[in-house]
């Protein structure tokens, strides 16, 4: 692990957030789906729009699919109960800017995925490294839902910066599930990036990832 990172561990093993890993990935392991490209290149408008103090979430509605874009802080400003239930077969919910998520904002997430506990597909993707940190902690966060795609820390020794890097569940499965960081290298540099964490503690419920 990096020594300039200030991780603190705590309770179940949890890792929390330093904030210097929430910003934009410079490396990635997935292109935008289909679905993303349609929401953006294609000028897809939201059909909602909700704001809970510092949280802004786009709901759009694509074929099938409804896709919840969340953005901002997860606080105690955010209620899961005032959202409207999806009516397709699959809902997707993307939390890549996720910056925080507090407790209080753990206990409505909580709620909002019993909500939507008896639909078809739920589908959360990109999870940001502070909503993969409070996963660790409070597992129920999950609901049914399967994990598609996470945010994790790297850093890279050639260009002495830390690198955040998107992960596709699918695509490194078997070393995910015995608690393993996927081998990455860094898009400007193509050094092998060494993974800025403690694996058995930032993949503690990472079989819960693949299953509801």
């Amino acid at each position: 692990m990096h020594a300039n990172a200030a991780h603190l561990f705590g309770h179940d093993c949890a890792l929390l957030s330093d904030g210097l890993r929430c910003a934009q990935p410079t490396t990635s392991t997935a292109d935008d789906t289909e679905w993303h490209q349609k929401s953006g290149s294609l000028g897809v408008k939201p059909v909602e729009k909700y704001t809970f103090g510092r949280c802004d979430i786009e709901v759009f509605k694509i074929d099938s699919t409804t896709l919840y874009k969340f953005a901002g802080d997860l606080d105690e400003k955010f209620d899961g109960r005032k959202f409207i239930k999806p009516q397709t077969e699959i809902v997707r919910i993307h939390l890549g800017a996720l910056r925080t998520v507090n407790s209080v904002g753990v206990r409505e997430w909580v709620y909002l995925m019993r909500e939507f506990s008896d639909l078809p597909t739920v589908i959360l993707e990109d999870c940001s490294v502070a909503v993969v940190d409070q996963i660790n902690i409070v597992p129920q966060m999950l609901g049914r839902a399967t994990v598609e795609s996470f945010f994790a820390p790297y850093y890279c020794p050639q260009c002495d910066e830390e690198v955040t890097c998107l992960i596709r569940c699918v695509d490194h499965k078997s070393r995910l599930l015995e608690k393993k960081a996927p081998v990455l290298k860094h898009d400007k540099c193509q050094a092998d990036l060494e993974f800025d964490a403690l694996e058995d503690c930032y993949f503690h419920q990472i079989e819960r990832f693949f299953k509801p």
